[in-house]
């Protein structure tokens, strides 16, 4: 390895960890959007159960 690959190769390595670390948290954060859209789906199930039965069948 030349001395510029060699002197690069620790900023490679820092680099692919930060994306690395990027990348999990992105995942991380779907994760939880996904959880609380899918808590607020139900949310909206029960909602619309409770309107519907108030007001009787849908014309």
């Amino acid at each position: 390895m030349d001395r510029t690959g060699a002197l690069a190769l620790p900023q490679r390595q820092q680099v692919e960890q930060s994306r690395t670390a990027l990348l999990e948290k992105i995942s991380r954060t779907q994760d939880e959007h996904g959880a609380v859209l899918a808590q607020y789906g139900e949310m909206l199930t029960e909602i619309l159960t409770l309107l519907r039965s108030e007001n009787g069948p849908a014309r």
